[in-house]
């Protein structure tokens, strides 16, 4: 096993990733025997839901002021880009706005710290909902489409515990400071 002892991130070895020498932040990987097995506690499905919540109230109020401007040629595509990118780059800290005023956070399925890229591919399905706004008229089509693209998100977090996007990114959302190493400790 691959370990980096700073921030706790592992690679089996026989799992086809023996030519990884570094972690995710950047240190060296160092060779272990020991197994660091992380203990996490999955955030409630219902602190997920307002989390999501909050997020689409915040994009919500951003869109309304962004698609009424009085810029009638550029408002729309100007809309498209800041909500595409606020669903793409709202976790790339690990913390949505949502998330941060719930306690909760996004890492790895394995339960070590999630990448950047993980963070913004678990919103891919948020912003392919924006997609329409690129185009003109057809733009009228995006409020419906992520509103039944969030009703999609929530129906699915409240019956499985985890949004489409954890699926394709492999992360889960654990409530915050719930991440530590189990009781082995790694050899110094």
């Amino acid at each position: 096993m691959l370990v980096c002892k700073p921030c706790k991130y592992y690679v089996k070895e026989n799992t086809g990733h023996s030519a990884i020498r570094y972690c995710p932040e950047g240190h060296e990987l160092e060779r272990s025997d020991a197994v660091p097995l992380p203990a996490v506690q999955p955030a409630r499905r219902t602190t997920r839901l307002f989390g999501i919540l909050i997020d689409f109230v915040i994009i919500a109020v951003i869109a309304f002021v962004i698609l009424i401007l009085p810029i009638p040629v550029f408002s729309q595509e100007l809309g498209a880009i800041v909500i595409s990118g606020f669903w793409l780059l709202r976790d790339i800290n690990g913390r949505s706005l949502g998330k941060a005023a719930l306690g909760t956070e996004v890492v790895g399925r394995t339960g070590i710290r999630s990448t950047s890229m993980q963070r913004i591919v678990r919103n891919i399905p948020f912003g392919i909902a924006v997609l329409p706004l690129f185009i003109p008229f057809l733009g009228y089509l995006d409020f419906p489409l992520q509103s039944l693209m969030f009703l999609l998100e929530c129906i699915v977090v409240l019956i499985t515990g985890e949004r489409l996007g954890d699926k394709l990114a492999g992360t889960m959302v654990i409530q915050q400071g719930s991440l530590r190493l189990a009781p082995q400790h790694l050899e110094d």
